[in-house]
């Protein structure tokens, strides 16, 4: 009785063991996971015209298509952004974080500022106006006939010039989630940081993490952490890759980094996140 009695100590300390294990573990993951709202799914095309009346036509330079040729212009349907953010998220998304996040069934994640939506008019559009398909070639990525639904995030750049130097920075395709995003805490600047990674790691914000993670935080697109796949690199093939992908790759479906930018500038840029990755990787 005294064994069995012993064996059951033993394992219920176990247990007891194990869970405290889980639960650290669910714990370490909640802090570690970047701080966003619950996302919320954006319902169809037929229960926003029931909310919000008629589509409207919405005529944009398509930036996926755009070349030194000149530009396409396509014309599709849809309805002004910040109405349908509104009917998702309530009226009080403005203030309930730092950016709205736009979240793609490939895992591509976009995050635009509450500001940009006052300063400029866009639109989520669903369909193209002349009953084309709703696809969209995207050479940068070496993809053709690539779904823009349920969802596409467009912006006005022809009333907005200004707009069109940007490219496709901001115009995610097959939204299906979308949520208020609170930052990503110590995650991409923690405790200890080389100060001079700092330049770098505003780069990798803007670059990198719409696709793939950074210590954990950042897109699903390509679910590689880069602070894993930067040691393989040294600086010249790691600014190549970044630059040139298709050269070093062909057929890859990375886009060369800031295409638009002058060339000296791009280096500099490249230069300057493989500086802050390994400055990253130096503090694990």
């Amino acid at each position: 009785m005294r064994i069995f009695r012993a064996a059951s100590q033993r394992a219920g300390a176990a247990v007891d063991t194990a869970r405290a294990v889980a639960m650290l573990c669910v714990l370490g993951a909640a802090l570690m996971a970047p701080p966003h709202a619950a996302a919320r799914g954006l319902p169809g095309p037929e229960a926003v015209v029931q909310s919000l009346g008629a589509p409207s036509q919405i005529k944009v330079f398509e930036p996926h298509l755009a070349s030194a040729d000149g530009q396409v212009e396509i014309t599709y349907l849809g309805f002004p952004a910040v109405s349908v953010i509104d009917l998702v998220l309530g009226d009080g998304w403005r203030s309930a974080g730092e950016a709205v996040e736009f979240r793609a069934l490939d895992g591509y994640v976009s995050r635009v500022m509450p500001g940009r939506f006052d300063q400029y008019s866009a639109w989520l559009v669903y369909a193209r106006a002349d009953g084309a398909p709703f696809t969209v070639d995207n050479p940068a990525q070496n993809e053709t006939d690539v779904p823009l639904g349920p969802w596409y995030l467009a912006w006005d750049n022809i009333d907005d010039p200004d707009l069109i130097a940007e490219g496709a920075r901001y115009w995610p395709y097959q939204v299906a989630e979308i949520s208020t995003f609170e930052g990503y805490g110590d995650l991409l600047e923690p405790p200890g940081l080389d100060p001079r990674a700092l330049k770098g790691g505003r780069l990798a914000r803007e670059a990198c993490i719409r696709c793939h993670r950074i210590n954990g935080a950042g897109g699903d697109k390509f679910p590689v952490d880069l602070l894993d796949i930067v040691s393989a690199y040294d600086e010249q093939r790691w600014v190549r890759w970044l630059l040139e992908p298709s050269a070093v790759r062909p057929g890859t479906a990375m886009p060369p980094m800031m295409p638009r930018l002058e060339e000296r500038e791009r280096r500099q840029s490249a230069s300057e996140i493989f500086t802050y990755l390994n400055a990253m990787r130096a503090l694990r």
